[in-house]
């Protein structure tokens, strides 16, 4: 069963997030337009880093909670490299979505 939550959240997470991704990072007129290879590349290494992250220091109080965004953060600014600002607005929603969309899929199935 739990294989199942990580394998339907992965997928979930993966064709919201990209989309939210690449559109976000366009909003911006004169910034760094990435393509959407960059923006689907960023969702799966913001997917499985945050929630390495997140499985490995989660526990840790106010510690745990924190590194997961600031690894979206951080492989959003290294992936598509737009100012840190943008980075922090993207990466946070991107967090902000897979959290809300792995409850979802938590429970539903």
């Amino acid at each position: 069963m739990f294989l199942l939550n990580v394998v339907v959240g992965f997928v979930a997470s993966f064709l919201v997030v990209a989309p939210i991704i690449h559109i976000s990072l366009h909003l911006r007129p004169g910034s760094f337009q990435s393509t959407y290879e960059d923006a689907a590349l960023t969702a799966v290494l913001g997917i499985l880093l945050g929630g390495l992250v997140s499985l490995l220091f989660g526990w840790i109080p106010l510690v745990g909670p924190l590194l997961s965004p600031a690894v979206w953060v951080v492989v959003v600014k290294r992936v598509t490299d737009p100012d840190w600002h943008v980075a922090a607005l993207v990466g946070g929603l991107s967090w902000a979505l897979t959290v809300v969309l792995f409850a979802g899929v938590r429970l539903a199935v």
